[in-house]
């Protein structure tokens, strides 16, 4: 995996194993997973920068319909080139402001349902969050881990405004974060 990928970003600490979660991929590095992202629509992925930066389309692919990515689920669609990645223009790797990206596939998805893509609706929007958010992916449990686990974990996580955020960060919370 790049460097960058192994410095343990993603984490879902007290996470459980996750039931069907539709709209999830596994992004993968010569079909090794290395992040995960969201299923937009039959051909577009959302992920983060820091996942695509210092990759090409040729060392990419995406699998979805998989809860597990060692022993992929059968009925998975493996291994599916990536055509292109839009990494929004104003992505900061030092600070990871702006930490989006969009990756187009080379085919489109089979989904089965359209409740398989992610509905994003809250652009430009100041969104009032309604209850806890919920995480999915295959991060760290635990603080420091040094493994991480193989099948995809679920958690819940309460909705945090910036201004507490940058207290508890010291200021490094920027706007462009989520």
């Amino acid at each position: 995996l790049p460097r960058h990928l192994k410095l343990g970003l993603g984490k879902i600490v007290g996470g459980t194993l996750a039931s069907t979660v539709l709209h999830q991929i596994s992004l993968e590095y010569y079909q090794e997973h290395m992040c995960g992202g969201t299923i937009l629509d039959k051909t577009r992925i959302l992920t983060a920068c820091h996942c695509v930066d210092f990759v090409t389309t040729k060392e990419i692919t995406v699998t979805c319909g998989t809860n597990h990515i060692n022993n992929i689920d059968s009925g998975a669609q493996k291994h599916i080139p990536v055509k292109s990645i839009t990494m929004h223009e104003a992505y900061d790797s030092w600070t990871l402001e702006n930490d989006i990206a969009i990756i187009e596939l080379t085919q489109p998805l089979n989904l089965s349902t359209e409740d398989r893509a992610f509905n994003i609706e809250i652009a430009g929007k100041n969104y009032i969050p309604q209850g806890p958010a919920t995480v999915t992916g295959w991060g760290a449990l635990k603080e420091g881990a040094s493994t991480l686990p193989t099948s995809l974990m679920t958690v819940n996580v309460p909705f945090v405004d910036n201004k507490s955020c940058n207290i508890a960060y010291d200021g490094d919370i920027k706007d462009g974060m989520i």
